[in-house]
């Protein structure tokens, strides 16, 4: 018979070694491709909630490392606590988000879209926007280019002050 006795019989010793075994080899996976989503994690985190950072990786088309899907909202969660389990990762990226949203919320957004389109333009970034069902200042569900101009420029001002 092929595979592992110890796993086929039940052994606890075997299945503990081969949980470890696959838990290394996903931190391994997950820290070779930390470079593709962690800086958008790290500049958007922890203003912006879970769901809104994975919807700006997956319009990147940066996909998951174990399996080269597109991110989840626990995807995403589950990778970054291992990042911040093995020390590769500030811990405050896991700090709860915000409820109340503030003036600065879609600031942020358009500045980390920005950041994680190869090729941003203002037209690409207020697809994204929409893509995301992010609503405008105003309530509305289209968003305009100068509106997405308008909040770059907020972000830059801000960037220039700190």
């Amino acid at each position: 018979m092929a595979g592992n006795p110890g796993l086929r019989f039940g052994d606890p010793a075997a299945i503990q070694a081969a949980a470890g075994a696959r838990d290394l080899s996903i931190s391994e996976k997950v820290a070779l491709y930390a470079h593709d989503f962690l800086p958008t994690v790290v500049r958007l985190r922890p203003h912006t909630p879970w769901d809104r950072i994975a919807a700006v990786l997956n319009a990147r088309r940066a996909a998951r490392p174990t399996d080269g899907a597109a991110w989840t909202r626990k995807s995403l969660v589950t990778a970054v606590r291992r990042l911040v389990r093995d020390g590769l990762a500030d811990k405050a990226l896991l700090a709860p988000a915000s409820k109340r949203r503030t003036a600065d919320d879609h600031v942020r957004l358009v500045a980390g879209i920005a950041g994680a389109l190869p090729d941003p333009t203002l037209a690409k970034i207020a697809a994204q926007l929409e893509a995301m069902h992010e609503r405008t200042p105003r309530g509305g569900t289209r968003w305009s280019r100068s509106s997405v101009k308008h909040l770059l420029d907020r972000a830059h001002a801000q960037c220039r002050r700190v």
